[in-house]
């Protein structure tokens, strides 16, 4: 039965980590090709809903099958330096989402007085965002190095895939980001619904 239960939870994080990777890269390929536009913008907010609703499904498919693995007991989980190392990682990418979500998102849309400085931040959330994914799918993966690397030589991998994001991500769009952080795009106002007139013509009369 507890077999059973891990390969049904293993399944749906596996679809459930599917489904959000491959709208985060479809995203961020948009964003690339066509730019930091108001209506990509918005898909863009789009698609931080189903990132959010994917890590959630995660997490919990996550909890479960920890739990079925390990009881959830601290004293087995710290003898497992890889799942404590997913830990760290799901962790920043939830403090990380957390960012780009009520700060990133809302810079995208206003003029800041300091461009450089805004497109560096968003530069290392995105490379923190993409490095987590990144390497959280490794993590899931790499059972053969469960008994040959320490927890801090884990993290020390992932911190090289950030600063590496980071470097690309600064040389892909950085100035891009600094433009739009000078100049957003207009978002298109909406024109309020009312009555429609009709013009008048002597033969209404």
């Amino acid at each position: 039965m507890k077999e059973i239960l891990r390969l049904a939870l293993l399944y749906a994080h596996l679809i459930s980590f599917a489904i959000t990777i491959s709208a985060i890269a479809r995203q961020d390929y948009r964003l690339l090709i066509k730019g930091f536009d108001a209506q990509e913008l918005s898909a863009l907010k789009e698609t931080s809903k189903v990132v959010v609703l994917g890590l959630s499904i995660l997490i919990l498919t996550g909890i479960g099958i920890s739990a079925v693995d390990t009881g959830l007991q601290w004293s087995v989980m710290l003898e497992q330096p890889k799942l404590l190392a997913k830990i760290c990682v799901v962790t920043a990418l939830v403090g990380n989402g957390v960012l780009l979500h009520t700060f990133a998102v809302p810079c995208l849309t206003r003029k800041s007085n300091h461009p450089r400085w805004v497109a560096g931040l968003l530069c290392l959330l995105g490379s923190i965002s993409s490095a987590s994914w990144l390497y959280a799918s490794f993590l899931g993966i790499a059972k053969p190095l469960a008994t040959k690397l320490q927890w801090h030589e884990f993290m020390l991998l992932y911190g090289v895939l950030v600063a590496l994001g980071f470097f690309v991500a600064l040389l892909m769009v950085g100035r891009p980001l600094m433009k739009l952080a000078s100049h957003p795009p207009e978002q298109p106002e909406l024109i309020p619904a009312g009555p429609i007139l009709v013009p008048h013509s002597p033969s209404n009369a």
